[in-house]
């Protein structure tokens, strides 16, 4: 099984410092078999905790982890 890798990019700059500094990593990464994937959170809708209290009814099954992993393809279970 190969190695996962995701890089989360908070910078506001695409295509400066910051993007060429994460493509170096993950293209070392890549190198060594892994598969890698970029999240921008500028592009991604955020939300607060609402409190609805899902994660506390099934631990780790909270409405922003459900929809998180339904909207992005991550597996929160690390698969």
């Amino acid at each position: 099984m190969s190695s996962k890798v995701v890089a989360i990019v908070g910078s506001y700059r695409k295509g400066g410092v910051i993007d060429t500094a994460v493509e170096a990593v993950l293209e070392g990464a890549r190198e060594k078999g892994a598969q890698t994937r970029t999240f921008y959170l500028t592009e991604q809708h955020i939300e607060f905790c609402t409190h609805c209290r899902q994660c506390a009814q099934a631990p780790g099954a909270g409405a922003q982890q459900m929809s998180a992993a339904g909207r992005y393809g991550v597996d929160p279970d690390g698969d």
